[in-house]
């Protein structure tokens, strides 16, 4: 990191504390914020390839989940009504 252009960014204390928990001792807090990213980004991107947004994901694999989703909310509140 030596050679890598250095910033501020302003947190409060409470906010520093709470990432100081997530690191070890002798880690920076440059690390530590890496650390996380990537950790969120293998939650965020998980099915898809590695380095691939949401905008850049197959439209037509977002559209049929977003309809998948709504056939079974469809099927619920039919069942729903079936039973009262």
């Amino acid at each position: 990191m030596a050679d890598k252009e250095i910033t501020t960014i302003r947190v409060s204390k409470e906010t520093r504390d709470m990432l100081a928990q997530f690191g070890t001792k002798g880690e920076t807090y440059d690390e530590i914020i890496r650390k996380l990213i990537e950790i969120a980004k293998e939650r965020f991107f998980q099915g898809r390839p590695t380095g691939e947004s949401e905008s850049e994901s197959e439209p037509e694999s977002k559209l049929a989940r977003i309809k998948e989703r709504v056939r079974r909310t469809r099927r619920v509140e039919e069942q729903d009504r079936k039973e009262y």
